[in-house]
C-alpha cells in the first residue's frame, strides 16, 4: 500500500485541485447544461415525496431508483426550493468531495504524488466534470466507492478495528447509490483470486491474509447490516427492481437480434476504445463520441496501464486492474456502449491509471537528473487537460442544439412561462423565491404535457397550475393557456374571458431522441382584462388595426400588430407585413390576423396582439413599413375607407 510520506506543499497542491475542481462544477450550473432532463425532474419529485413525510428505502418511478441520493436532492430542495440548481447542486457537492476522496484513496494505495496526480485527473476529465453537473444518482457511486476502497487499505495497512467497520458501513452504503453497485461483488470476487494468483507462494501470505480474514468478516457482516433494508426490499419485489436491467441487456432478443455473442464482442471493443479512440455519443452524459481522455492524458493513461499490468502482484495494482476491468462490465453488458452513466462504478479507480503513467515519467525524468522537466511535463498535461474541458464541454457543447433538446430545455421553458406568468415559484435563478400568486392569475396547461413531462411537474408551482381536461372550466381574470399545437384548443380558447387583450405566441422546439427534426412543443395564448388605447383606426371591414410598431435589432425587424376584433373572421384571409426600402420590398410576413390565435374564434370585443418578424438582407435600408390583408383564394386585398389598401408605418 501507499507510502505514509507527507509533503509541506500538499495542501496547497490539494487545495488549488479542489478549488479548480469545485469551479468547473459549480459555475454556471443553472444554465450549462441547460433544461432539466426527466430524469432529473423524478429525482426532485420523489425528493419532494421525502419533504412530504415518506422514507422509501428503493423509489419504483421511473425504472426504480436508489435512494441515497434522492434524500441529499430532498435537502437540497428544502433550502433551495423547487429549481434545476436545487438538483444540480447535490451532483456538484458530491462531485467534488471526489476529488478528496481520490485523493485519499490514491494516496493510501500508492503515493501521495499519486494521490494528488488522480484528483487532478479527476477534477479535470470531461466525464466527471459532467456527472458532477447533471442531477444523476450515478455521480453518489464513486464518491461512495472510493472512501469504501480508502479505508479497505488503511485497514489492511493498519489492522485497526475502526477501518474495518468504516470499509463494511461503506460498502453497504454503496447499495443505496447506483444500479452498478450489484456489480461489485463480481469485482471483489475477481481481485480476490488474483490476489491468491499474485500472492501464493510468497513469504508470509498465509499469514498476512489469516490477519485479514477477522478483519473481512467483520467488515461483511457491517456491510450486510447496513444494506440490509435494501436487500430485502429488492428480493420481495424482483420484477420492479430487475426490470430495467432485462430491457437493456444484451440478452434480450429484441438488442442482440440473434447474435448475442457477437454483439458482446463489439460492445467489449468500443468499451475499451472509451478511454482514447470514442466514447458514450449521448449528450446527457458526455461531448457525443469524445474519447474520456484528451491525447496527452490517454497517453498517460497507456503507460500507466502498462505500468499496473506489469506489478499486477501487488495487491494496488491488482485493484486498479481488476476494479477498472469488471466495473466497465455494466455497460458492455447492456446496449449503447459506451455508456458513461453503466460504467461510473469503475470510477475513480480507473482514473488512478492516468495519474500512475504520470508518476511513472515524472519518476523516470527525476532519476536521469530531470526533475524539473517532469514537474513541467505533468503541468503541461494537467493544464493542456484544462483547456481541453473548457473549450469542448463550456464553450461547445453545452451551448449546442443537441445539449439543449436532449436536457428537455423546451419543457423547461415552459415551466419558466407559467411562472413569470403567475409571479411565483421558480424565476430562472438558483432558489424559488417565497411570492404569493397574485389574485385572479390562473394558469392552464395542456394534459399532454403535463402527464409527459415531469420537469414541467416538478418546476412550476403547484397551487397556481390546472391542466386542460374535458370538463375543465376556466376561471380568473388573468388567463395563461400553455397548448399542445397538434390538438383541437378551440373548447379552451373559447372559455377566455371577454372582452380581453389576448396574444398567442409560439413556444419553445423540442426534438425526441429518434425525431428527425425539432417540432415546436407548445405554445401560449395569455389574456388580460387592460385593454391597450387604440393609436390607428384602420378599419378593414372584417377586423380593425388598432396599433402598430416596430423596431429594427441588426437584420431583423420586428413589428407588433394590435386589431380589434368585430366577430369571427372570414376563412382564407391573411395578413401581410412589408417591409420596404427605397429600391422596394425588402422583406415580408404573410400569415393569418393574430398568429397562433385562430380567427375563426375571435369575439366582438376582443383586442388580439401579435408580433412577426421579418429578416432584411444585408446593407439595405429601411425606409416603411407596410400591413394590409388579402384574400388568399383571390389575392385581392381589402381596402381601406379611404380606397388604400395597406396602412404605412413610416418609424418605430
Amino acid at each position: 500500500m501507499g507510502a505514509v510520506y507527507r509533503s509541506r506543499f500538499t495542501p496547497y497542491a490539494l487545495a488549488l485541485i479542489l478549488v479548480v475542481g469545485a469551479l468547473l462544477r459549480v459555475v454556471g450550473l443553472g444554465e450549462q447544461p441547460p433544461g432539466l432532463y426527466h430524469d432529473e425532474a423524478y429525482y426532485g419529485l420523489d425528493a419532494l415525496r421525502v419533504l412530504a413525510g415518506e422514507r422509501p428505502v428503493f423509489f419504483e418511478a421511473n425504472n426504480g431508483r436508489e435512494p441515497l441520493f434522492i434524500y441529499l436532492v430532498a435537502a437540497s430542495i428544502g433550502v433551495l426550493g423547487r429549481t434545476p440548481v436545487a438538483i444540480r447542486l447535490v451532483a456538484a457537492l458530491v462531485g467534488t468531495l471526489i476529488l478528496l476522496a481520490t485523493f485519499w484513496l490514491g494516496r493510501a494505495l500508492f503515493s501521495e504524488r499519486v494521490g494528488l496526480l488522480a484528483a487532478a485527473v479527476t477534477a479535470l476529465t470531461v466525464w466527471t466534470v459532467n456527472l458532477s453537473r447533471v442531477g444523476f444518482r450515478a455521480v453518489t457511486m464513486p464518491l461512495v466507492l472510493a472512501l469504501c476502497l480508502w479505508q479497505a487499505a488503511e485497514a489492511v495497512r493498519t489492522g485497526r478495528t475502526r477501518h474495518w467497520v468504516a470499509a463494511g458501513a461503506l460498502y453497504g452504503l454503496l447499495f443505496y447509490t447506483y444500479l452498478a453497485a450489484r456489480f461489485t461483488p463480481v469485482a471483489l470476487a475477481a481481485l480476490a483470486v488474483v490476489l491468491w494468483l499474485g500472492q501464493r507462494g510468497q513469504a508470509g501470505w498465509d499469514r498476512d491474509i489469516g490477519r485479514s480474514a477477522r478483519g473481512v468478516a467483520l467488515a461483511a457482516l457491517v456491510a450486510f447490516v447496513v444494506a440490509a433494508p435494501l436487500l430485502v426490499y429488492l428480493a420481495a419485489h424482483l420484477d420492479e427492481t430487475v426490470g430495467r436491467s432485462g430491457q437493456v441487456s444484451i440478452l434480450n432478443p429484441a438488442i442482440n437480434h440473434g447474435d448475442p455473442w457477437g454483439l458482446l464482442a463489439r460492445q467489449a471493443i468500443r468499451t475499451l476504445g472509451m478511454f482514447n479512440w470514442r466514447a458514450d455519443f449521448i449528450p446527457r452524459h458526455n461531448v457525443p463520441l469524445r474519447p474520456v481522455f484528451d491525447p496527452a492524458l490517454g497517453l498517460a493513461f497507456l503507460i500507466g496501464l502498462i505500468v499496473a499490468a506489469r506489478r499486477w502482484r501487488q495487491p494496488a495494482y491488482a485493484l486498479v486492474l481488476v476494479w477498472t476491468g469488471v466495473m466497465l462490465l455494466p455497460t458492455i453488458l447492456a446496449e449503447d456502449a459506451p455508456h458513461f452513466l453503466r460504467a461510473a462504478g469503475s470510477l475513480p479507480v480507473a482514473l488512478l491509471l492516468p495519474a500512475l503513467g504520470l508518476e511513472a515519467v515524472w519518476t523516470w525524468l527525476a532519476s536521469r537528473g530531470r526533475a524539473g522537466v517532469g514537474r513541467l511535463a505533468v503541468a503541461t498535461v494537467l493544464v493542456l487537460a484544462l483547456v481541453s474541458t473548457i473549450h469542448d464541454y463550456f464553450l461547445v457543447h453545452t451551448r449546442s442544439d443537441a445539449a439543449y433538446y436532449e436536457f428537455e430545455t423546451g419543457a423547461t421553458q415552459a415551466a419558466l412561462e407559467i411562472n413569470r406568468f403567475l409571479g411565483a415559484g421558480w424565476q430562472g435563478g438558483w432558489t424559488e423565491p417565497h411570492t404569493e400568486r397574485p389574485e385572479g392569475y390562473r394558469a392552464y396547461l395542456a394534459e399532454r404535457l403535463w402527464d409527459n413531462w415531469a420537469n414541467i411537474r416538478f418546476l412550476t408551482t403547484p397551487s397556481g397550475v390546472r391542466t386542460l381536461t374535458p370538463d375543465r372550466r376556466l376561471s380568473g381574470d388573468h388567463v395563461l393557456l400553455v397548448l399542445w399545437p397538434f390538438e383541437d384548443n378551440h373548447a379552451a380558447l373559447a372559455q377566455l374571458p371577454t372582452p380581453s387583450l389576448i396574444e398567442a405566441r409560439g413556444g419553445a422546439s423540442e426534438q425526441g431522441d429518434l425525431e428527425p427534426a425539432p417540432r415546436q412543443l407548445y405554445y401560449t395564448v395569455r389574456s388580460t382584462p387592460e385593454l391597450p388605447p387604440a393609436r390607428l383606426s384602420a378599419n378593414f371591414g372584417p377586423t380593425e388595426l388598432v396599433d402598430a410598431e416596430w423596431h429594427q435589432v441588426g437584420h431583423t425587424v420586428q413589428v407588433r400588430l394590435v386589431w380589434r376584433s368585430m366577430g369571427p373572421l372570414p376563412p382564407n384571409l391573411s395578413a401581410f407585413v412589408h417591409a420596404v426600402g427605397p429600391n422596394g420590398l425588402l422583406a415580408q410576413a404573410d400569415g393569418p390576423p393574430g398568429g397562433l390565435y385562430p380567427g375563426a374564434g375571435w369575439r366582438p370585443g376582443d383586442v388580439i396582439a401579435e408580433e412577426r418578424h421579418l429578416d432584411l438582407p444585408p446593407n439595405t435600408s429601411l425606409t416603411e413599413i407596410r400591413i394590409g390583408l388579402y384574400d388568399v383564394a383571390s389575392q385581392n386585398r381589402l381596402r381601406l375607407p379611404d380606397g388604400s389598401d395597406a396602412v404605412i408605418i413610416q418609424g418605430p
